[in-house]
């Protein structure tokens, strides 16, 4: 994660009206670049038989992430699904705890805002802000339940771009 914040320079010329709109402005920004949440593959029944469907799946291949492919591949099936399998009843399974990393997140907030003085201790303070600026999807983990329909498919992500537009009086 990074910030700026950025001093547009003003005019020095022109008349009093003109130098009060174009002075005083300044552009900030967020950049946030995260590597995806682990997350566990879950049976999603309960097949130890203590009364809890926390129970992981068995692995039975290699388990391939794929992140690297196509947006709608990546979404239909993140990961290898069928490297997975119910486990025995009465037994807990043999898939660890957080062993797959699911989609990271790509994220750049931006904001411009300028500070007009009012009086010596007091100013207004124009704001526009944009949230996820570049509008990239940033999806969430995938589906880890091996017993749901939608096991490895990725099904929501954050939101999109989102704009604010803002006035406060400090004093």
């Amino acid at each position: 994660m990074t910030s700026f914040l950025y001093q547009i320079p003003g005019v020095t010329s022109g008349n009093g009206f003109m130098r009060a709109i174009a002075n005083g402005w300044q552009l900030d920004g967020i950049l946030t670049l995260q590597t995806g949440l682990p997350f566990s593959v879950l049976a999603g029944v309960d097949r130890s038989l203590v009364g809890v469907a926390e129970d992981h799946a068995n692995v039975t291949g290699p388990v391939a992430v794929y992140n690297g492919r196509s947006t709608p591949s990546k979404i239909a099936e993140y990961f290898n699904t069928s490297a997975f399998s119910l486990p025995a009843q009465g037994t807990f399974g043999s898939s660890g705890r957080n062993t797959i990393y699911g989609p990271g997140t790509e994220n750049f907030d931006a904001g411009l805002f300028k500070i007009i003085p009012i009086h010596e201790q007091r100013h207004l303070e124009l704001r526009w802000e944009t949230f996820n600026t570049l509008n990239h999807p940033n999806f969430l983990n995938p589906n880890n339940s091996f017993s749901s329909s939608a096991f490895g498919r990725i099904t929501s992500s954050n939101s999109g771009r989102v704009m604010q537009i803002a006035a406060k009086i400090a004093f």
